[in-house]
């Protein structure tokens, strides 16, 4: 079983403990009723996007090395600071 969040406050309280405040993040508390699912295709859950400053989408769904690596060749060494 597949499940979004839906509920604010549990929304936020995991984002305080994993320690993962630092990043941008958004919630649509309409679940798998979003209409930005359907027109983002999202299938799974996380999902994560790179969105330039513009608003371009740079990459979707980056895991682990590739993750690091698309930021590093974006943010180059802003990251080492």
């Amino acid at each position: 079983m597949r499940f979004l969040d839906t509920d604010e406050e549990k929304w936020q309280k995991a984002i305080q403990e994993d320690k993962i405040g630092e990043w941008k993040h958004c919630i649509d508390i309409t679940g798998w009723q979003s209409e930005i699912l359907e027109e983002y295709s999202l299938q799974s859950i996380p999902s994560n996007f790179l969105i330039s400053p513009e608003g371009k989408i740079i990459a979707i769904n980056l895991r682990g090395e590739a993750l690091l690596k698309k930021l590093e060749e974006l943010l180059g060494e802003c990251m080492n600071d």
